[in-house]
């Protein structure tokens, strides 16, 4: 089951980048560029951690 775990937090990463992206992406339209990439590049990299760190565990399933 470990190795299900681990694809899925590689894959729910991706997600979560994709969404900083298309998130930033829109603050550039909309006006909210500093909030969008204050919320959305600490989200990010403590998910990226999580899954570089301690890929499969609990607590990364928990925080993805």
């Amino acid at each position: 089951m470990s190795r299900v775990y681990i694809a899925a937090d590689r894959m729910l990463l991706a997600v979560l980048a994709t969404c900083v992206a298309a998130a930033v992406g829109l603050s550039l339209h909309f006006g909210g560029t500093p909030t969008a990439l204050a919320v959305g590049l600490p989200i990010l990299a403590v998910a990226a951690a999580l899954v570089w760190l301690s890929p499969g565990s609990l607590l990364t399933r928990l925080y993805m």
